[in-house]
């Protein structure tokens, strides 16, 4: 996935956390600046696919062998050149002025990545909301309406090409959540005074204030976003298409809501250890079901560790008990995993049919009946129990994710030679059927491909050759709205990879991104295809 398929934003700690962000925001407005280049949105071409080899050529020619299937052979090839290519840095000189310096009064880590059309947008844990010229790194604008708009979350809507940012706000001393819509094409400066985007867009999903224990949940699959309001009183449900309020259940007596699927999971509050279920359209509201699941032990609804709803299968897992799946329908049992820890997180792989479960720093794959079909190969993840720090690719069918390096080879008293303190780490691609390791991005060899393959023609302990970026100039010139960050041959692949705080593929081009603890994010991928 390119992006989650499924985001869910509370409104826990408001309060604390807006006006912690509000103290990093700069007191000066903006006031003037050097006119920004005025161009048109760049296209953002991807990177070339790999060529065929001989006998893979002439099977896709014969039809034996589908793109997709050509795809998946070839990333063993993409990744083995892959480096450094673009670094984004909201704080780099040129754009530090005084009228268009950032909020924060320091760095601040990435809390998230996306990639929206031509534009990568980096959300700081401070709150600011930066748009990126992805395939040169020149900085666009700020997507915050005002330097009192604290952005908690983003999420792409592509049914509208739209960023919908989940934010609070200095005006009600952050203690609520709005969801604001922002067209793409008015991510562009709004004036050369301002660092702010031509139009802060509108707000939409009701306009609503939402606070604890609301949220907002938004689901690409089915194309629905679940906003649950404390003063409203209800779960709405509304299209993403066009913001339209589907339907809206009452949140009396209601536990939670869960959404996969075209469903609509319901969990009543539990008593005498049974756990009442009801089922409903997630497109009309129309009931569908109704259950009573039968609590082992006798266990409060407060005390189960996993209920997920994934498409029509229902995860439960409560202590000490199995993980088991049920029919959401009927409520029929499919199957169950004895072997999975309470703490373990799950993510749903909707178009590779599979659950990945993430337990400490392992991570496993299986079927939709919890049935475990592999480990991930040699993944260490960084944080344990992070399922942000994993993502997947459904056109590679491959999972990404940021890991501990392996120690030297040799005795354990050359991995004791390791410092402490030692932040850097690597990128796994895996295959998501079997859990083989497809290929290593590290500091060292930069991308290599799995199982210890050579490196032939990749990245040796470097970014690839000059230029980088995707979309010609030199590397250093200046980019459509700004200058340019591609990075100069030679330059470090240690420097993406080292206090990783947020990880996002981008499948349309075959592009990994990091973001680090210092606030910058970095662009990998494999060399041009011009060369």
């Amino acid at each position: 996935m390119s992006a989650p398929k499924k985001r869910r934003v509370t409104a826990a700690g408001l309060a604390h956390d807006g006006a912690a962000a509000a103290d990093e925001c700069c007191a000066a407005a903006a006031a003037a600046a050097a006119a920004a280049a005025a161009a048109d949105a760049p296209c953002w071409p991807p990177w070339g696919a790999a060529a065929p080899a001989p006998a893979q050529r002439l099977a896709l020619e014969a039809g034996l062998l589908s793109p997709r299937a050509h795809a998946r052979a070839a990333v063993p090839h993409l990744f083995r050149s892959c480096g450094l290519r673009c670094r984004y840095d909201r704080r780099a000189p040129e754009y530090t002025p005084p009228q268009l310096r950032p909020f924060s009064a320091r760095r601040s880590a990435v809390a998230e990545l996306l990639v929206a059309g031509p534009l990568l947008v980096v959300l700081a844990q401070s709150g600011q909301c930066s748009a990126f010229d992805a395939a040169r790194g020149g900085w666009v604008c700020d997507a915050n309406s005002d330097r009192g708009d604290v952005v908690r979350s983003m999420f792409y809507n592509r049914r509208r090409r739209e960023l919908l940012l989940v934010s609070c706000h200095a005006s009600d001393s952050f203690r609520s959540l709005r969801c604001r819509a922002v067209p793409l094409e008015s991510l562009r400066p709004a004036q050369p005074t301002s660092p702010f985007a031509v139009d802060a867009g509108a707000f939409v999903l009701g306009g609503d204030r939402v606070s604890f224990p609301g949220f907002f949940e938004f689901d690409d699959t089915n194309g629905k976003a679940l906003v649950h309001s404390s003063a409203a009183g209800s779960y709405r449900v509304f299209d993403l298409a066009s913001y339209r309020l589907l339907h809206a259940l009452p949140a009396a007596g209601v536990a939670d809501v869960k959404m996969s699927g075209g469903l609509l999971l319901a969990v009543r509050e539990a008593g005498a250890g049974v756990l009442p279920l009801e089922v409903y359209s997630a497109e009309n509201g129309q009931l569908i079901a109704r259950h009573r699941l039968a609590l082992q032990g006798l266990k409060p609804r407060g005390e189960l560790d996993i209920l997920e709803l994934y498409g029509d299968r229902l995860f439960v897992k409560q202590p000490q008990q199995p993980l088991r799946v049920y029919h959401a329908l009927t409520l029929a049992p499919i199957g169950e995993c004895p072997a999975l820890p309470g703490s373990a997180v799950l993510l749903h792989l909707q178009e590779e049919g599979s659950i990945l479960a993430i337990a400490g720093d392992s991570v496993s794959l299986h079927g939709m009946d919890a049935q475990r079909r592999a480990g991930l190969e040699g993944h260490k993840l960084w944080y344990p129990g992070a399922a942000d720090m994993v993502c997947a690719s459904a056109s590679l069918r491959a999972i990404v994710s940021y890991c501990r390096a392996p120690p030297p080879p040799g005795s354990a008293a050359a991995a004791a030679e390791l410092p402490e303190n030692d932040a850097v780490g690597q990128l796994q691609v895996a295959d998501v059927d079997n859990g083989s390791c497809l290929a290593v991005i590290d500091s060292a060899r930069g991308g290599r491909a799995g199982g210890g393959g050579g490196g032939g023609g990749g990245a040796s302990g470097t970014s690839g050759g000059g230029g980088g970026g995707g979309s010609g100039g030199g590397g250093g010139a200046a980019g459509l709205w700004g200058r340019g960050h591609e990075e100069e041959a030679g330059a470090p692949a240690a420097a993406g990879l080292t206090d990783v705080s947020a990880i996002f593929f981008d499948d349309a081009g075959l592009a990994i991104y990091t973001g680090t603890q210092r606030g910058i994010a970095y662009r990998f991928g494999p060399e041009d295809a011009g060369g």
